[in-house]
């Protein structure tokens, strides 16, 4: 779990500089704000699927989340579309099925 907290943070950071560098007046406050957004919903997903796992206490109940949340974590930081509603096109051509 260390190590999802730490990949959320160096992508918090990474999105940050990007903005700080890229983005000037409102439209930087809004980038910030939706990263911002997207960490706290990624935390709270991660927080669910640990809260499950400590519940269950099962091996491999842990291994299926874990994997199931990394693969959703990893979907969401690496995406370069900015579409949340729809299916991405850059899951589509990885073989990704997967609605946000």
């Amino acid at each position: 779990m260390e190590l999802l907290y730490r990949a959320i943070n160096k992508w918090r950071k990474d999105q940050t500089e990007f903005i700080y560098v890229n983005r000037w007046g409102v439209e930087r406050k809004a980038a910030l704000a939706q990263v911002a957004e997207m960490e706290a919903d990624v935390l709270q997903q991660l927080d669910r699927v640990r809260n499950k796992i400590i519940e269950n206490n099962d091996d491999k109940q842990k291994q299926k989340q874990f994997l199931k949340v990394w693969s959703i974590i990893r979907y969401k930081l690496l995406c370069p579309c900015s579409a949340k509603s729809e299916l991405h096109a850059c899951a589509r051509l990885n073989g990704f099925e997967m609605k946000l």
